[in-house]
């Protein structure tokens, strides 16, 4: 009984040495210092952020307009600061860009109901007197040639707004013939202005082909694949989102993704959805086998296509006992993720590529790509289980190794923001 008082006795004075510490640093004058001179950059890069978020559509999410720590400490050269001026820094600077671009983004919002309200032009000479004007309640939107309609239900989009969809005679972006099979014309969104919306709006354009068949958006001047549902006679995608601003959309066949083992697999939507915006790959014999396990280098590799990493020409690979292991086509994954401390070795200086990942590695890794330390893998797994119906073998042992199919539901999740 001693020996656990005085057990916690020393637990609590290691637990209060700890706080003392940790207050101690923010009193320290550098990192007072680095907080003022972090909250005034950030404050000034914040409007700009807001501002061209705003003007290209984009939703009011100041954390992703944000930089990560990481990029932000390497864009302004503070590596060989104190560490109490980076870490005053930093918090300066997520203080002053939350504040900022919230504002500045509401008043460009704020700005823009008020023009609206003022403006007395006359609709018939208006540029707009052909499109369709959509409020509170609600309305459908047709091509001229009724191959395309975008159903928009009451409650999706409130005062006056105006909206048309036209087929357009050239396709914007060059479309990869050799990968992608055109099915329809390109056909633009038009709208007036940008559009808070509170409801997804369903595009539908008319389709008689296979389910391989999907809606692609425009999107930094390539195609990008949108969730798509094939019906009768029919394509259909959902317009997600905060603020809609328009776009140029057509349907494509993507022959790369035409897998043939994933038609009745529990995450066949999710691996659709990762194959046709090329973040995962099939086998060169046409599978994608969702039950096998994913490598290490797999999991560099898969994450680098969707992450803005840093070039990672400073990393030595040959510095880890097996860096000659690391095959060409990882190699430069590998370099990147290391630079932004993604991935690290093992005690024994091994980076092991072509070992299977497990759950619990994995989640380490989502941790830090998320910048989010309360990520668990066993919420995902949750969610397989609600949603689909399957139990993951994490369940039993969160050291078992991941399935390429749980791989791809998990990116999935990441990449709509439902983590």
């Amino acid at each position: 009984m001693l020996k656990k008082i005085t057990s916690l006795f020393f637990a609590m004075l290691v637990l209060c040495s700890f706080t003392v510490s940790n207050a101690a640093n923010k009193d320290d004058p550098d990192y007072a210092s680095g907080k003022s001179h972090g909250k005034e950059i950030g404050e000034i890069e914040s409007v700009e952020k807001a501002t061209a978020d705003y003007n290209i559509g984009n939703s009011s999410d100041w954390r992703k307009a944000m930089d990560t720590e990481y990029s932000t400490i390497k864009r302004f050269g503070l590596d060989e600061e104190d560490s109490d001026y980076k870490d005053g820094f930093w918090d300066g600077y997520m203080e002053g860009f939350e504040d900022e671009y919230k504002d500045a983004y509401r008043s460009l919002r704020l700005e823009q109901i008020k023009n609206k309200i003022n403006n007395e032009e006359d609709e018939a000479d208006s540029p707009y007197s052909e499109f369709t004007t959509v409020n509170m309640f609600g309305t459908t939107i047709n091509s001229s040639d009724a191959l395309v309609k975008m159903a928009v239900e009451s409650g999706t989009m409130f005062l006056s707004n105006k909206m048309k969809i036209q087929k357009e005679d050239n396709d914007f972006a060059v479309i990869d013939s050799k990968r992608y099979i055109k099915v329809s014309d390109v056909y633009s969104v038009l709208t007036d202005k940008n559009i808070a919306i509170y409801k997804n709006i369903p595009l539908s354009i008319k389709y008689a082909g296979p389910d391989a068949g999907g809606i692609y958006r425009l999107n930094n001047g390539a195609w990008e694949y949108m969730e798509s549902q094939v019906s009768e006679d029919a394509i259909t995608t959902l317009v997600k989102g905060d603020t809609y601003v328009g776009g140029k959309y057509v349907i494509l066949i993507d022959r790369q993704t035409m897998i043939s083992d994933t038609g009745e697999h529990w995450a066949r939507e999710e691996i659709d959805y990762c194959l046709k915006n090329s973040i995962i790959s099939g086998y060169e014999d046409g599978t994608y086998k969702p039950e096998n396990n994913f490598t290490r280098a797999e999991m560099v590799v898969l994450l680098e296509r969707i992450m803005d990493w840093g070039t990672g020409e400073a990393t030595d690979l040959y510095a880890y006992d097996d860096g000659a292991l690391v095959q060409g086509w990882s190699q430069p994954a590998f370099k990147k993720a290391i630079e932004a401390g993604v991935i690290s070795g093992y005690d024994d200086n091994t980076l092991r590529p072509n070992k299977s990942i497990s759950y619990q590695e994995v989640e380490w890794v989502m941790q830090r790509v998320a910048a989010d330390s309360s990520f668990k893998w066993n919420n995902v797994a949750d969610k397989i289980l609600s949603d689909k119906g399957l139990l993951s073998t994490s369940f039993e042992n969160i050291n078992t190794k991941i399935k390429r199919g749980e791989v791809a539901y998990l990116i999935y999740l990441y990449k709509n923001r439902e983590l």
